[in-house]
């Protein structure tokens, strides 16, 4: 009987742990550029900084001579979890900073072909909770980083057609820190009794694939430019240390059944293919507007199963619906050059969340979100400057039944804000 009570305990810990390396995964990164950022976060058919990597790398044939691109994004999410019967909690929004590097050139004598090469992050987020909190069971804290770095070549097949593609190495590393209720396993009288928990860990996770884009840019008219980009999705094998540390009291109250386990896990984690369109309209001389539409196939993510190196009766191999569904973006921007030298944007965005009511949990309680976004860009001699924020109005959410366990039930309340700035250098 006890071997099955720490059988199930685990297989519970592990199926909320797990989802924590999808906060990262089901929370893509569109913030590549400033000037983006402030336009909603899109550009797929203006693309004319070198971000274009990122939203569409036709665009780079945009750019002329030697180019350098740095761009620093910084994410604050903003997280409220009430469960059930208890009192609220707030994540601790710490500000991420999310770089990008990206270095282009034509070498001076290529009319029709530009090459670059890049750094930056796709997908990845990080969370945080008091380790004391109601959610504790579920996640105190967990992160997911992916670097995608890689070449990029841009092709102007017509005058008014231009074609791109890019091919990414990808690393991308997880960690996940919870607590586990071994105190009301053991004996009712001591649910949730902190002196009881047990920790588990999980870091190092890691791997490494390859990811690649496409895309296409055609200007239809002297004043309609029409953008297409596909990223492929990946499947990252993610292989770890896991620690799990019980408490002593538990082996004595376990009759030293309950040890405390060192091993490795590995589980497969998907990341979706996305496929947008985009329009760049130029409305007045000095007045552009933008169009983003994108399909993101989180489909891809059905279940999440971890596998031990070491199973025993105590640490079985874990099996975890998750059943993600496919979803839209939609951006929409505008840039108006106050004078030659200064430009004046802002923008709309709205997103649809991925993860249905079963399978929400506090480690990522995000829903359909709205997003609005302004900024500013300034361009002297060979250097650009551009500066953006948006905040992300998140709907709330309020969940009766789910997939997972009992304890994610219960109301989120989340938002975000998200700062950008782009230096830009032509040599």
């Amino acid at each position: 009987m006890k071997k099955r009570l720490m059988a199930i305990v685990v297989s519970i810990s592990l199926s909320m742990s797990v989802v924590g390396m999808s906060f990262g995964a089901g929370f893509q990164i569109p913030e590549q550029g400033a000037a983006s950022v402030a336009m909603g976060m899109g550009g797929i058919g203006k693309a004319d900084d070198l971000s274009a990597a990122y939203q569409n790398p036709a665009g780079l044939i945009q750019s002329t001579g030697t180019q350098i691109f740095v761009n620093s994004g910084g994410i604050s999410p903003r997280a409220t979890y009430t469960r059930t019967g208890y009192d609220s909690i707030e994540n601790k929004s710490d500000l991420i900073l999310v770089p990008s590097l990206m270095l282009s050139s034509d070498f001076g004598k290529w009319e029709n072909l530009v090459l670059a090469v890049g750094i930056n992050a796709q997908f990845g987020l990080r969370n945080e909770y008091d380790d004391m909190g109601p959610q504790r069971y579920i996640s105190n804290n967990i992160s997911l980083v992916t670097i995608y770095v890689g070449p990029y070549a841009a092709w102007q097949i017509k005058p008014n057609i231009s074609i791109g593609a890019g091919i990414q190495y990808v690393h991308a590393s997880a960690e996940i820190g919870q607590k586990i209720n071994y105190g009301g396993v053991l004996n009712p009288m001591l649910n949730e009794n902190p002196d009881y928990d047990g920790i588990l860990d999980i870091t190092d996770a890691v791997d490494n694939t390859v990811a690649g884009n496409l895309g296409l840019l055609w200007k239809a008219a002297e004043n309609l430019q029409v953008g297409l980009t596909w990223r492929s999705g990946v499947d990252l094998d993610l292989e770890g240390d896991v620690t799990l540390d019980i408490p002593a009291a538990i082996t004595a109250l376990s009759g030293g059944l309950m040890q405390s386990i060192n091993t490795t896990g590995a589980t497969t984690l998907s990341l979706p293919q996305i496929v947008g369109a985009g329009l760049a309209f130029q409305a007045t001389d000095g007045l552009e507007l933008i169009a983003d539409l994108n399909w993101l196939n989180w489909s891809v993510y059905e279940n999440i199963d971890f596998d031990f190196s070491d199973n025993t009766p105590y640490f079985p191999d874990t099996e975890n619906p998750r059943d993600w569904e496919d979803t839209w973006t939609f951006r929409l921007g505008g840039e108006y050059m106050l004078k030659e030298h200064i430009a004046l944007r802002a923008g709309y965005l709205f997103d649809q969340s991925p993860i249905p009511d079963k399978s929400i949990g506090p480690e990522l309680p995000t829903n359909d979100r709205h997003g609005i976004s302004a900024g500013v860009g300034y361009a002297w001699n060979n250097m650009t400057l551009d500066i953006a924020y948006a905040h992300l109005f998140i709907k709330d959410r309020s969940v009766s039944r789910n997939i997972r366990h009992t304890q994610p039930i219960g109301d989120y309340e989340t938002s975000a804000n998200i700062f950008a700035a782009s230096l830009g250098f032509t040599f």
